[in-house]
């Protein structure tokens, strides 16, 4: 993204939703203005030009005005989205599209929640508020590392869908490679080249997300909410939780 402390920012509409599998893909489209995806939870595929981008949980997605594009979220799993369109007072460079990762940084998921809430609002300052709190997101977005687009093989995106349908169960490099028809060293070349990170990294961040879902429904414990998200040992599950999102299981409840 442009790295412009002085651009400012228009918002003309923003969202936040729980996708219906009865209405998870949106396009072939081209929308006049910027947007901001932010993948609150599930997963979900731009495509453009027959390349596809794989959007995963607190993963934020830059789509460019006049790019004729299709969103699809995944009907595997239930999955949250929030959409902001915006127009800039400048154009941000480098946008073809950008993916974005947010990681667990609290302050840009609140942004965006309060973005949208702040939108159903009608008060004299809103437009003003709304570009207030749009460019914050923007410049706590530009401290993020981009994450370089590449069309992704077709094993990798196979092996990605046997983890989002598989990760409650017992899944290893080996099986994940074997379900591919492919070696487990090349599987895991696939996965730090075109994503980053390992398929174990991968499967932890999926498991922690879902996690999440459970814990904040009522009728499941922690224990439950860890068993369910394929962490069979509740110990190393509050372990990794808390490695991962800062708090432990029952503290992210209890602020829920």
């Amino acid at each position: 993204m442009k790295k412009n402390k002085d651009i400012t920012f228009k918002v003309s509409k923003a969202n936040y939703f729980t996708v219906s599998p009865d209405h998870c893909v949106w396009g072939q489209r081209k929308i006049p203005d910027y947007e901001f995806i932010y993948q609150v939870s599930g997963t979900s595929v731009y495509t453009q030009d027959d390349s596809d981008i794989v959007l995963l949980h607190h993963e934020i997605l830059l789509i460019p005005p006049d790019v004729t594009h299709t969103f699809a979220v995944s009907k595997q799993h239930p999955s949250s989205i929030s959409c902001i369109h915006f127009t800039p007072s400048a154009n941000l460079s480098g946008v073809c599209p950008l993916r974005l990762p947010a990681g667990h940084d609290f302050e840009i998921l609140m942004l965006f929640k309060r973005i949208a809430g702040e939108y159903t609002q009608y008060g004299t300052a809103r437009s003003e508020i709304l570009g207030t709190m749009l460019k914050e997101a923007y410049l706590r977005l530009q401290s993020k590392p981009r994450i370089i687009e590449k069309i992704l093989p077709a094993r990798l995106k196979t092996a990605i869908s046997y983890i989002n349908d598989r990760y409650s169960g017992h899944i290893t490099r080996s099986s994940a490679a074997r379900y591919c028809n492919t070696n487990p060293e090349y599987l895991s070349t696939l996965f730090s080249r075109y994503m980053g990170f390992s398929l174990n990294t991968f499967l932890v961040n999926l498991r922690i997300e879902k996690a999440k879902q459970l814990l904040s429904e009522k009728g499941f414990t922690v224990r439950e909410s860890a068993i369910k998200s394929g962490f069979q040992d509740p110990l190393y599950f509050s372990k990794i939780f808390k490695k991962k999102t800062g708090m432990t299981p029952g503290q992210y409840r209890s602020m829920l």
